[in-house]
């Protein structure tokens, strides 16, 4: 990786990556910091930006579960079988947070 490649997997505007484009990047960066081969100054920007990546993708998750908890509620469901949904989503959630690990 270069002095300026840890820039090229993120693009200045940010926000206009859906979730699965994040995704893809933060982990790319990940991998590479995982290399463990980046000198410190920019092992550092990388680590912000892959930070920046995983607060935009949690908002996007939180976004879709806000959609989803009011699509619920207007089709009438029971606050029974909300909790299941949201026991779905918390376990996907968990599953990407381990599968980052």
């Amino acid at each position: 990786m270069d002095k300026d490649s840890c820039g090229e997997l993120i693009p200045e505007n940010m926000e206009k990556l859906n979730f699965e484009e994040a995704m893809e990047k933060l982990e790319k960066l990940v991998g590479e910091l995982e290399k463990g081969e980046l000198p410190l100054e920019e092992s550092l920007n990388c680590f912000r930006k892959a930070i920046s990546l995983s607060r935009h993708c949690r908002a996007i998750l939180a976004e879709a579960e806000y959609q989803v908890q009011y699509l619920l509620k207007e089709e009438g469901w029971t606050e029974a079988q909300e909790g299941i949904v949201e026991n779905y989503v918390e376990n996907e959630e968990e599953n990407q947070e381990e599968n980052q690990d």
